[in-house]
């Protein structure tokens, strides 16, 4: 109950390409001839037939599932099938497939938008969003704001350096230029990282999938100098002190020494705005900064 031989049968060789997307696709067939003993029984031979290599005495052998071609290291098997011939003969076909080796592949980059509510304070203009006694909106206004999304697909090995860095990517945004100096720190935010196993071959990698959210005005918060108090200064306009360090405020009030109602423009240094001044913004980082620079996204390296 075994095969007793195995001859590779080269008559009708074929194969065929095809593109896709930007790559291509090339499938080739092998064929291989199985005769077993007499003594085999009919229902066990379709087992047999897949997974026989090569038997004593017979010169071919049989790939496995996964295995790559003899004359190319990525054209691999991705189906074996078998059929009758009659008797104690079997057919045995391995198909190959070809594809561009994942390590060399060019990353590939597409874009799109991404949407959000979020606050603002500025017109178009820049100038600031305020009422005719220039009082800030409460609640603030929100608008929809639209950030451009590039999505990069890349491979890398299993056993890349940049791996164990990419927990630290959420969320941060640029402190390097990117994308071949397209775009200035503090502009890009890594929105998501992915990576999943892929084999090709007797290939491991990660398809890796990353999302970088571009916005020209950067992602620091920025909110009008606007407030009940002032810093109190001495007269060559110096911030005072307590004994304890501390700055000293003074508490703005109405004509009639009453605490204002609504908050009034400050100068950036504590100070009341003059009339007729421009408004002043004051810019926080809430996010992380790391370098970009290892997701080696060079626009030089796309394919055209």
């Amino acid at each position: 109950m075994s095969v007793i031989s195995i001859t590779e049968d080269t008559r009708d060789l074929s194969f065929a390409a095809e593109t896709d997307e930007l790559d291509y696709l090339l499938k080739t067939p092998r064929k291989f001839d199985i005769i077993f003993d007499s003594d085999t029984d009919p229902v066990e031979m379709p087992i047999l037939a897949y997974n026989v290599e090569y038997v004593s005495g017979s010169e071919a052998r049989i790939p496995r599932l996964w295995d790559t071609h003899p004359y190319d290291p990525w054209a691999y098997v991705i189906r074996k099938s078998g059929r009758s011939k009659g008797g104690y003969n079997w057919e045995v076909v391995c198909e190959y497939e070809r594809v561009e080796e994942p390590l060399e592949t060019p990353f590939r980059l597409s874009y799109g938008h991404a949407y959000s509510h979020e606050q603002i304070d500025k017109d178009a203009d820049g100038a600031p969003i305020t009422n005719s006694a220039l009082e800030t909106p409460d609640p603030p206004l929100m608008e929809e704001y639209t950030d451009l999304v590039m999505r990069f697909e890349v491979n890398w090995p299993l056993d890349d350096w940049r791996i164990p860095l990419l927990a630290d990517y959420g969320n941060v945004v640029n402190s390097d230029w990117f994308f071949g100096g397209r775009y200035a720190p503090g502009t890009c935010l890594c929105r998501c990282v992915e990576a999943s196993e892929a084999r090709l071959a007797g290939l491991w990698y990660y398809m890796m999938v990353i999302e970088i959210l571009v916005r020209p005005d950067g992602w620091q918060k920025r909110f009008l100098d606007e407030g009940f108090r002032t810093v109190v200064k001495d007269s060559a306009g110096n911030p005072e002190k307590d004994d304890d360090g501390n700055l000293k405020f003074q508490t703005l009030t109405d004509s009639e020494g009453n605490p204002l109602t609504a908050p009034v423009m400050l100068d950036g240094t504590g100070s009341r705005l003059a009339d007729g001044a421009t408004p002043v913004y004051i810019t926080k980082k809430t996010k992380k900064e790391k370098p970009f620079y290892i997701f080696n996204f060079n626009p030089e390296l796309m394919r055209y």
